[in-house]
């Protein structure tokens, strides 16, 4: 058995179903194409 002070971190994602919220990649993403002046239908799209 592996002492707690030498466990490996808990992992900081939740289950990989579905989340009411968004990864922060998708986050990213929206952002980005915001700044790009792309219209919100076209993120969605690309989601």
């Amino acid at each position: 058995m592996v002492p707690p002070s030498f466990a490996e971190p808990a992992q900081s994602e939740g289950p990989a179903g579905p989340s009411r919220y968004l990864r922060e990649a998708d986050r990213i993403h929206i952002a980005d194409r915001l700044r790009e002046k792309a219209t919100v239908q076209a993120i969605a799209a690309e989601l």
